[in-house]
This record gives C-alpha cells, structure tokens and sequence, in this order.
C-alpha cells in the first residue's frame, strides 16, 4: 500500500528513539489485524504530527561551496572498466550503483573487485555477502591480492577447498594477508549469521557499528556499502506482511537510498553498490543482442532503476567463460551518456580478478603469465603478439589484441 509505505519512510528516520519504536510496534500490529483501516490512518496522522519537528535546515549555497572546494569529495571508486570511468568519473559519495547480470555472470566477482580497487585508494568499504559465506568471500579477497604486483597469484578454489601445498598456505598467511591488511583502506566482509534480522533498523545498527569500527581504523568512516545481492532480501520473511515480493525488495532499495544521502542519519554520504539478478526475458534478449542488456531485465527491484545513478550489466556464455571474458555495459547513468553496446572485459576466475587489470606479476608457482591464457583453454594463443598485452589484461577488442 502506497500510503503504508510512505509512512514508513517518514518514520525510519525515528527508529533510533525507543518511545518513537514501541510506538511504531504498536502500529504494525495494528496494520497486521486491520489492514489500512480509517482509524489506522488516523492513528498515522496523529503518530506523525505528535512529533516535533525542528528545522536544522543549512544553506545550500553554503554547503555547495564548502562541497566544491572538497576535492578529495570528488575522487570517485574506480568502475574497474577505462571507458566507464571516464564517463562518470567512478562511484561518488551519495550515489547508489547497480551491477545487473544473470546468474554465473560474474556479478559477485566484479562487485568484489571494485571494493578491492577502492580499498587499495584508501576507501573503507563494507560487504554485505547474502549469498556467499563469509570464508569464501575472504579467500575470495586473498586470491585477488595475490594477484598483485610482486605476488604469486593463488588458486582461489585451492584457498576455498584448503588445498593449498604447506608452501603456499605459508605464503598465503605470512605475505599476501598482511598485505591485504596493509592497504590505506579496509573491507569489512559480513554475511547473514551477523544479522539478527533484516529489519531496517537492523540494518542500520549494524552499518552504524562497522562506520564506528572503521573510523578507530583508518580515522574515517564508511565509503561503500556492497548489498550482495538484492533479491536475496525477498527471502527475509519478516517483512512479508508488506506485501508482493516486488514491494519489498523495492522498500528496501528505497532505504539503501535514503543511506546513500544521510548516512545512519550522521549527516555524510555513502555510496552503495547493489547486485542484481536479470530475469530470463532479459537474459534471452542479451544472448540475442551481443550481450547488450535493456533495463527492463531488473528483476523484482523496478526501484533500482529510479533510485541508481548508474547501472551496469555484466553477461557472459560458455563461449566467453572459455577465454576468460565477459561483456559489460553502461545501460544507466545520470550524468553521462550510456553504452551503445556491450564491450569485453577480462576475467580471470582462478585468480579472482576482473576489469581493466594493470597489476599482474611474472613470478608464479610453476610457470609464468602466459598460463593464466593457456592452461584449461581451448584457444591458440602460441603465436599471439604480446608486445601490446599486458596479461591478464582486456578491454574493448581484446580479440585483435591476441590475434585471434
């Protein structure tokens, strides 16, 4: 219900005040028995206008000077794609980012590689893994740090399994985790046994704690928020009286936004990045159009496409898997043009990596770069001219780079 859910968002901002909650029980109770009765509504009227409301409004003009002469407000987190950030300048304090893909496209991966990336540029970032457990989204981590410069890149499947030969888990706790701890910023990795429920307030409890946590740290707070993925959140249960599915995904894409711009109500911007499964229809169009997704293969979350500044579809089939590559496409962005279609990207799943990557390494366990092309591939790449590739390394036409 409309109505209900404005409601809603004009008291999230209360729910901190305890008399303000034990009201706002009473009233969903309420709502629960009786539906939008007269007399619920009523009781709305009167709950809101009982509340004081005092001005803290601050001059605009002001603030924006203030904003402007900021720059280190203006260094955006890197999109990990060269043409994507030049057009948008990257992820910016207060924007809430997509990432669209279909399931096995690399969603994850991506999302995992952009918090990385920003880390590294000293941005503290929290991970919020709905779907992943949280010990494999840190060997996840780790194996994207071992593929670092100066680094021997390690088999995330071997760090997930325990595989790993005494040689290299020595390595792996006595040089690449220190080093992943080192970075200026640091990602903070939850999953679902770290919440006690998915109610809004406890969300933001639990975001509030991480932003404490983080500023002891590094000296500041929160600067990225990964929900991964939304439609994980339909699943929650304790929202289900709300009512579709589609309403409560959209409900809380509305308060990942209201976070966005004010912050668990600390008055500073975060941004947000939030995963997105593709229904069929979209995916069935993408395999049609050189994997070129439309927006309207958002799946349950038709807010995502209101509330984001930027969307990015990511697609992938076996053919591309097999040469470690995928397709992306700027489909949204509010302050730049979009994609005309999809571009290639590299992806490196043994290692965990993905995007435009310049950081890679000569040094391996039992061979060199050119394997991370030739081992478990189906594709000549013997007489291919590296002279203009970094391995590990594609962007747009990453075809002719190898010869192929």
């Amino acid at each position: 219900d409309e109505q209900l859910l404005e409601y809603s968002r004009l008291f999230i901002s209360r729910l901190r005040d305890k008399y303000t909650s034990n009201r706002l029980i009473e009233l969903a109770e309420k709502v629960r028995k009786e539906g939008i009765t007269e007399e619920v509504s009523e009781y709305m009227n009167n709950f809101s206008k009982s509340e004081v409301i005092k001005s803290s409004y601050e001059d605009a003009f002001d603030k924006f000077e203030e904003f402007y002469k900021n720059t280190e407000k203006e260094l955006g987190m890197k999109l990990l794609v060269d043409d994507f950030d030049k057009k948008t300048g990257g992820i910016h304090a207060g924007q809430l980012v997509t990432i669209l893909g279909f399931a096995g496209s690399f969603k994850t991966t991506y999302a995992a590689n952009i918090a990385f990336s920003a880390m590294k540029d000293g941005f503290n970032v929290l991970y919020l893994s709905l779907e992943v457990p949280r010990n494999d989204m840190t060997a996840n981590f780790l194996a994207r740090q071992s593929y670092e410069v100066g680094f021997k890149p390690l088999d995330v499947d071997d760090i997930r399994k325990k595989l790993l030969d005494e040689e290299k888990a020595k390595y792996l706790f006595e040089e690449v985790k220190p080093a992943f701890q080192k970075q200026e910023g640091n990602i903070y990795i939850l999953d679902e046994t770290d919440l006690d429920n998915y109610s809004f307030f406890a969300l933001e409890e639990k975001f509030r704690e991480i932003e404490q946590k983080a500023t002891e740290d590094t000296g500041h707070g929160l600067d990225l928020v990964v929900i991964d993925h939304a439609q994980l959140l339909k699943f929650t249960g304790n929202m289900s009286s709300v009512g579709a599915e589609t309403s409560v995904i959209n409900m809380y894409i509305s308060f990942f936004r209201q976070q966005c711009i004010n912050f668990c109500h600390l008055k500073k911007q975060c941004s947000f990045l939030v995963l997105s499964q593709a229904n069929r229809e979209g995916w069935l169009y993408a395999t049609k159009h050189g994997g070129m997704y439309r927006l309207t293969a958002l799946a349950d979350a038709n807010e995502l496409e209101r509330a984001s500044s930027i969307i990015i579809s990511v697609f992938t089939d076996e053919g591309l898997k097999a040469t470690n590559r995928a397709k992306v496409a700027l489909i949204k962005s509010r302050n730049s043009e979009t994609s005309l279609e999809a571009g290639e990207i590299s992806v490196v799943p043994k290692h965990y990596a993905f995007g435009d990557i310049t950081e890679k390494t000569d040094s391996m366990f039992g061979g060199d770069m050119r394997d991370l092309f030739v081992k478990d591939e189906q594709v000549d790449v013997s007489q291919a001219d590296y002279s203009s590739l970094d391995a590990g390394t594609s962007v747009f036409g990453l075809d002719s780079a190898l010869g192929i």
